[in-house]
């Protein structure tokens, strides 16, 4: 059997093939008002992954608390507050628990390990089952016209992580996979959008994504797109990243409960990270992205006519 052709959506340039695409939009409003309309970047992110069980997150949890023992050096503060390196870390947050506390997650102590339990998210997908998950949002122009000399620069591992963690006005789009690998029957994701459904085992759409028409057209987009299992199979497997994150979710809620219990247990800059949102980025299911309104794109236009440095220095926009 021959491979499939690389991915294509219509109207985007591929990136990073079977994984990021983007266009050019000619006008954005940007949320920060100094900044106000300029040019942007709208790029999209594609994956797969598999649910893990809730017994594999807490045994992932145990097994890397065994590994790392009762000689933790927690991290530097600039360390945790860097979403795109530690965010999700299990090693690094597990190392901010008290050692007694560690110490008996990791050798499996009934108590600890309800404990990790009753801080296990809740989510309406299903364990073992497939997903394909779809990220929008808008970037610095250069994370399109320059995509090629950044990741020969920095590698493809470090893009990745730009357009995680840089995304402005954004939204997710999530489809639940066939037990063949196959999306759902374009008629029954077209019955779920024309009843509104945004939050539903088969079909997810959350964020700020605007006018509800602009999910029902990108439904249609990507199962043109991903007709087929073997072309669904091309899509990075995220299914690691996935547990991780849940996994992070539970060691943070594990720590804000015992911190709450006890505020002498060195744990004030962790709990500050996770209130404000550095260490989680909201991305556990859906990283939650993007509004369409006052878009004009031009997916044609010419990237050398785009200006060098449009955005403020400082902003969260800047590449450097």
């Amino acid at each position: 059997m021959t491979n499939p052709k690389p991915i294509e959506l219509p109207g985007y340039k591929s990136i990073v093939p079977n994984e990021v695409y983007g266009k050019s939009v000619a006008s954005f409003k940007h949320p920060n008002p100094i900044i106000g309309k300029t040019r942007a970047a709208y790029l999209i992110r594609l994956v797969r992954y598999k649910t893990p069980s809730n017994e594999d997150i807490i045994e992932f949890i145990r097994k890397s608390g065994k590994e790392i023992g009762q000689s933790p050096l927690p991290l530097s503060l600039e360390e945790l507050s860097d979403p795109s390196d530690n965010g999700h870390d299990t090693s690094s947050l597990l190392r901010q628990l008290p050692p007694n506390e560690l110490n008996e997650i990791a050798k499996g102590n009934p108590k600890s390990i309800k404990h990790l339990k009753d801080h296990i998210p809740k989510d309406n997908t299903r364990p073992g089952i497939e997903y394909v998950e779809i990220a929008y949002g808008y970037f610095p122009p250069e994370l399109l016209v320059t995509s090629n000399e950044l990741m020969e620069r920095e590698g493809i591992e470090s893009y990745r992580k730009r357009v995680d963690s840089m995304r402005t006005k954004g939204w997710i789009l999530r489809m639940k996979l066939a037990e063949n690998g196959s999306l759902p029957c374009l008629s029954e994701l077209e019955y779920l959008v024309q009843r509104g459904v945004r939050d539903s085992d088969v079909l997810l759409a959350t964020g700020e994504y605007g006018d509800y028409e602009i999910v029902a057209d990108q439904v249609k987009l990507i199962h043109a797109a991903l007709c087929y299992p073997e072309t669904i199979h091309q899509l990075m497997d995220s299914s690691h990243v996935i547990l991780k994150r849940k996994a992070a979710f539970i060691i943070t809620g594990l720590s804000m409960c015992l911190a709450c219990k006890d505020k002498s247990n060195g744990l004030p800059g962790l709990i500050g990270g996770i209130l404000n949102g550095s260490l989680m980025g909201g991305k556990i299911v859906g990283m939650g992205m993007m509004q369409i309104g006052d878009l004009e794109t031009q997916p044609s236009e010419p990237e050398d006519e785009l200006p060098k440095d449009p955005f403020n220095p400082g902003n969260n926009w800047s590449l450097n």
